[in-house]
């Protein structure tokens, strides 16, 4: 949920058509980790062991193990489901935006989304350092959007509002814990 209202609102800082789109995507970009952890729960427990090492060891991992990345399934699953290609496009390249074959800007914009999504925690009442929000993957990607650091605070604060609305609706009990 964080990482769809975080590309929604990217995408409205950055004047992207279909707002609405970037939120599904980022909704739905890591649906192929679901697969891969329900399917091969021990593999995919491998995979883990890389997260700590970094973006580019944990898709390495993904690909030695399973021969593809979560974000290729993801995309195919989606194109099986016959989501709009504006959807399934981004998350496919969301780990390499900058391929040649990638739409850019909506590659690289869920790609960031992803970055502070991942980065933010819902129940914790600790400071993020701004500093550290940044691309891991590609640093050029936050460049192609043309944002910078001061957006950061108020998009993850944004961000903290919207999560909390859609808990509410979804479950309203789960809001009272905030």
């Amino acid at each position: 949920v964080a990482c769809g209202v975080m590309a929604r609102l990217f995408a409205v800082k950055t004047n992207s058509t279909q707002k609405e789109r970037f939120f599904i995507a980022g909704l739905l970009q890591a649906i192929g980790k679901l697969v891969l952890f329900m399917q091969y729960p021990n593999e995919s427990t491998e995979v883990l062991c890389f997260t700590d090492m970094g973006e580019d060891a944990e898709i390495a991992a993904e690909r030695r193990i399973f021969g593809f990345t979560h974000a290729e399934l993801s995309a195919e699953l989606l194109k099986q489901w016959q989501l709009p290609a504006s959807i399934w496009q981004p998350i496919e390249f969301k780990l390499d935006p900058l391929n040649v074959n990638a739409p850019r800007k909506d590659a690289c914009l869920l790609h960031v989304a992803v970055n502070i999504a991942s980065k933010m925690e819902p129940c914790s009442c600790q400071p993020m350092d701004v500093h550290e929000i940044k691309p891991t993957y590609h640093t050029e990607a936050w460049n192609q959007l043309g944002l910078n650091p001061e957006m950061i605070r108020p998009a993850v604060a944004e961000t903290s509002l919207q999560i909390l609305d859609i808990l509410s609706i979804i479950k309203p009990e789960a809001a009272a814990i905030y």
